[in-house]
């Protein structure tokens, strides 16, 4: 169970209320195996909360949704940022099918 950080990306995407129990038997492995350094580093992360446990999901799940919501975030800030000019459709016709998609 100890392999770095894909230990650390599956402990992210354990619920908010089961993470202490699995942080610190992630812990306690790491320190079995003689990696105190990175034991340490991981006992130290604190519980995410419910959205960041629900964004650590879906990026794990399915990175393309992020990749997705991430640009059309960014084509939003653009089209609404533009002085004298009314938003784009097409930024939220690419929200409205990023959204679709995560459904």
């Amino acid at each position: 169970m100890a392999d770095g950080p894909s230990d650390v990306e599956a402990l992210l995407t354990v619920p908010p209320d089961e993470f202490v129990a699995a942080r610190n038997a992630l812990v306690k492995s790491l320190r079995g195996a003689g990696r105190k350094d990175d034991a340490a580093a991981v006992a130290a992360l604190r519980r995410p909360s419910v959205v960041d446990w629900a964004l650590n999901t879906v990026a794990s799940e399915s990175p393309d949704v992020v990749g997705t919501v991430s640009h059309a975030a960014s084509r939003l800030r653009q089209a609404s940022g533009a002085p004298g000019r009314s938003p784009a459709r097409r930024p939220v016709d690419d929200w409205e099918s990023c959204t679709a998609c995560s459904r």
